[in-house]
């Protein structure tokens, strides 16, 4: 009986409106800015989500290796304290990833800055992202473990957007140009979240990037 009632919750309407809560809670750059900032942390929201899902993507599961790569991460010196408030955020923002990818992964979104902003901003943004997905994946990975040919080109391809100059010029162009790339960063990072693989063929980085 207590089955039978925990699936008629989770396909329930209320269900898929906390999942959608979830996912909107772990894009949300402001929350997760003011989180950094009260606890003195050197990234920013767009390098700490792609430092996580890079940890992520690597096969490191474990929150307690999370709670450690992310004190790294956030140049804290000392030990985070079970149950304090850095702690707590930490576990939650891990908690709700682990959650929503076996709930609806491809709902997830990149935590950036707001549109309204200059693109200059969100281009500088979506290159830190990549480069500390970079950073986590490294990291995460076991030394020695065989990566195929079309995961070490996506890698490529992100090490290329990490790289991206931010004196973009404001144009219609841009705009979609940006729209692609962070899209096709999206999608490929989540088709190795829950697939351990490089995305399939129709998921393919845009040939022109922003100039």
């Amino acid at each position: 009986m207590a089955t039978a009632q925990s699936a008629s919750e989770a396909s329930s309407p209320d269900a898929g409106f906390e999942v959608q809560r979830a996912q909107a809670l772990l894009a949300d750059f402001e929350h997760w800015q003011d989180f950094l900032l009260r606890h003195q942390a050197i990234c920013d929201p767009a390098q700490w989500q792609g430092f996580a899902w890079g940890l992520m993507a690597s096969g490191q599961r474990q929150i307690s290796a999370w709670r450690e790569q992310a004190r790294l991460f956030m140049d804290i010196p000392e030990a985070i304290e079970p149950g304090s408030p850095l702690d707590d955020g930490l576990v939650a923002y891990w908690s709700l990833l682990v959650q929503s990818l076996a709930d609806n992964p491809w709902g997830l979104l990149l935590m950036l800055p707001n549109d309204l902003l200059p693109l200059s901003r969100r281009t500088a943004a979506l290159a830190d992202w990549c480069q500390s997905f970079l950073t986590g994946f490294g990291l995460g990975s076991v030394a020695g473990t065989a990566m195929s040919e079309e995961v070490a080109e996506l890698l490529t391809e992100f090490a290329a957007i990490g790289q991206l100059d931010d004196a973009v010029a404001e144009s219609e162009e841009n705009e979609v140009a940006y729209t692609d790339l962070a899209e096709f960063v999206r999608l490929s990072v989540l088709n190795l979240l829950t697939l351990g693989e490089a995305p399939a063929a129709e998921i393919r980085a845009p040939e022109q990037l922003l100039s």
